[in-house]
């Protein structure tokens, strides 16, 4: 069960990372709205570009994990098979 964890918790750095670059990468772009209140509907447009990386990153996670379970299988079943 080692490699699951280790491969969840990869994919949860991966997925902090991620949210932490684009925190950084948005933030100057969230002081000119909110120094200019009348461009609140480009913060609607901010949401939903954030919710669609955000739906992006959920997949490829997935995809990571499923790649990483499939692996670990495989190699589990070289491990079982019996000599003889």
């Amino acid at each position: 069960m080692a490699p699951l964890t280790t491969a969840r918790s990869l994919v949860l750095r991966l997925a902090v990372v991620l949210q932490l670059s684009l925190r950084r990468l948005l933030a100057p772009r969230l002081e000119v709205l909110r120094a200019q209140p009348q461009r609140g509907a480009s913060a609607i447009e901010w949401v939903l570009i954030t919710a669609v990386v955000v739906v992006i990153v959920g997949v490829v996670a997935f995809v990571i994990r499923d790649l990483v379970v499939d692996r670990a299988e495989e190699i589990e079943g070289t491990i079982n098979i019996p000599n003889g």
